[in-house]
């Protein structure tokens, strides 16, 4: 179930999860796919566009998914909403053989649909206990040497916009699977 921080400030989108006409707010893999699909096609689907097809289309009932169901919206939504652009999605495991192109992708337009431990990110624990929250990531930002420092980012659980490579690999974004999305 994903996290929600009822603190929350909205990011740079002006969006916090559980904007929705059900009422629920545990809802972040499909406020995740929203914008992620928003932010590679340029496309403008609400959370609510993508809760009601996912609820419509049996993948959710609670507004809770998992990163099979959020490939699931992603393949058919691509398919049978215009709306959606027309996106590739390549699950992968991040590690120093393939950073370099994972962050060729982001900043060319792409985004990952990122799995990680909501209460490590927000500082709310200093260890990784596992996967509870999904957010979105786009391009990496430089450090003045060159080095990747960071990554700007769209979490709708707490509102955050950008986290250090370091907060990002203790939430545990290296340690599972993760879904880049392109465009086709």
């Amino acid at each position: 179930m994903c996290e929600f921080d009822d603190g929350a400030l909205p990011n740079d989108e002006g969006y916090v999860q559980g904007n929705n006409e059900e009422g629920l707010d545990g809802t972040c893999g499909i406020a995740t796919v929203a914008g992620n699909l928003n932010e590679v096609t340029g496309s403008e689907l609400s959370e609510n566009d993508v809760l009601e097809f996912a609820m419509e289309n049996d993948i959710t009932e609670d507004g809770a998914t998992t990163q099979a169901d959020a490939l699931e919206l992603y393949d058919v939504l691509s398919e049978q909403t215009p709306e959606a652009g027309n996106v590739d999605v390549e699950v992968v495991s991040l590690d120093e053989s393939n950073i370099d192109d994972i962050n060729a992708a982001l900043q060319d337009g792409g985004t990952l649909d990122a799995s990680i431990d909501s209460d490590v990110l927000w500082g709310e624990a200093e260890e990784f206990e596992g996967i509870d929250h999904a957010i979105g990531i786009d391009e990496p930002v430089f450090g003045e040497s060159g080095e990747v420092v960071g990554y700007n980012i769209r979490d709708t659980g707490s509102g955050k916009d950008f986290a250090t490579v370091e907060e990002l690999a203790d939430a545990g974004l290296f340690d599972s699977e993760q879904m880049l999305i392109t465009k086709k």
